[in-house]
């Protein structure tokens, strides 16, 4: 807080003395002016080494000059770019930001989802259709069980009813089984 009253009055301080500066430095006119100085109403003129009103860059180059880190446009002395740029680096910094998140949480959504898997393979049914979908297919194994000992009992072979059960939409995993199981 200390510094923006320091900088204030140093502020202050140069504008009182510049009004000064220009009000005690004006040149009056005496005799004749060379043609390439261009003379002002009040008594001014480009080319007197000293910065008056209304003099800039374009307008007065001898009176006010830009800096080595800067050049003239329009008037105005510009600071020149160095030639490293920070927006740049800025939006590449964003956007590997943002690709390590997105990385990031992608990897944490398949873990999860593995996990899940694991708990779902690994564990009995919870709920009621689940239980209900199980006594189904158990209750159809039994009905295929006594469709193959019979059709074996009127002699056809296994391998003639695997063709036939499986057109009927019987899965393979389950025909294996009763197979096995009649013998």
């Amino acid at each position: 807080m200390r510094h923006k009253y320091t900088l204030a009055v140093l502020f202050v301080v140069l504008v009182f003395f510049s009004y000064l500066a220009s009000e005690s430095s004006s040149v009056p006119i005496t005799g004749a002016v060379p043609s390439d100085i261009e003379v002002r109403e009040d008594g001014s003129f480009c080319g007197d080494s000293l910065r008056q009103i209304g003099e800039d860059c374009s307008s007065c180059p001898s009176d006010v000059q830009c800096s080595d880190l800067a050049f003239c446009d329009n008037g105005v002395c510009i600071k020149k770019q160095s030639g490293f740029n920070s927006k740049i680096l800025f939006g590449v910094l964003i956007v590997v930001l943002f690709l390590a998140v997105s990385y990031l949480a992608y990897y944490l959504f398949k873990r999860r989802t593995a996990e899940k898997e694991e708990v779902i393979e690994g564990h009995e049914p919870l709920y009621e259709s689940q239980v209900k979908e199980e006594r189904e297919i158990t209750e159809n194994i039994h009905e295929l069980q006594t469709y193959v000992e019979r059709a074996l009992a009127l002699g056809y072979d296994k391998k003639q009813l695997k063709p036939l059960l499986e057109k009927q939409g019987w899965n393979n995993d389950d025909i294996d089984f009763v197979f096995r199981q009649v013998r």
